[in-house]
């Protein structure tokens, strides 16, 4: 990874956008556990659209551990069920833009969405030692939800980006 100037102060300016995002989030009540809009995936999702695999990944990782220091969650449960969905669902990202280069923004963010949401799930079940299929349909609902309003989001920033930060 050889980073210019410019290219780590982009990606600072993304880490804490998405640091901010996973605040704001802490902020607002939550309808089902463990349950988030994805603001603070805007950043991660941008970068990997923009084939910047490495970059989505420092960010991914920036925002888990800035924003659960900063709401004080670092090394909770929180925080584990933070970082390996929002880990996992990166790297299912990547694969996708990877492999399949023509797949949208919106299908490649309901993805990461619905992965990071089983992964959290399925985190949740083998520490309570319960099953917890009956929370699926509601964790599989919201993802999608959250997934296309992130995508959209980031299909409408990347347009207006696009000749503004030419990187």
């Amino acid at each position: 990874m050889n980073f210019k100037l410019r290219d780590l102060t982009i990606l600072a300016c993304l880490t804490g956008f998405a640091i901010c995002g996973f605040a704001f989030e802490s902020l607002i009540p939550k309808p089902l556990p463990f349950f988030r809009l994805g603001i603070a995936n805007i950043p991660v999702l941008y970068l990997i659209i923009k084939n910047k695999f490495s970059s989505s990944i420092l960010v991914a990782v920036g925002k888990v551990l800035g924003g659960n220091l900063l709401v004080g969650t670092l090394f909770s449960f929180q925080f584990i069920f933070s970082f390996s969905g929002t880990i996992i669902a990166c790297f299912f990202m990547i694969g996708l833009r990877f492999f399949f280069a023509n797949f949208g923004v919106v299908g490649i963010s309901v993805v990461g969405a619905y992965i990071s949401s089983l992964v959290q799930l399925y985190l949740a079940s083998v520490m309570l030692s319960e099953s917890l299929f009956y929370l699926f349909l509601p964790f599989s609902l919201t993802s999608i939800i959250s997934g296309i309003i992130v995508g959209i989001v980031v299909f409408c920033v990347e347009k207006n980006l696009e000749m503004k930060l030419a990187w």
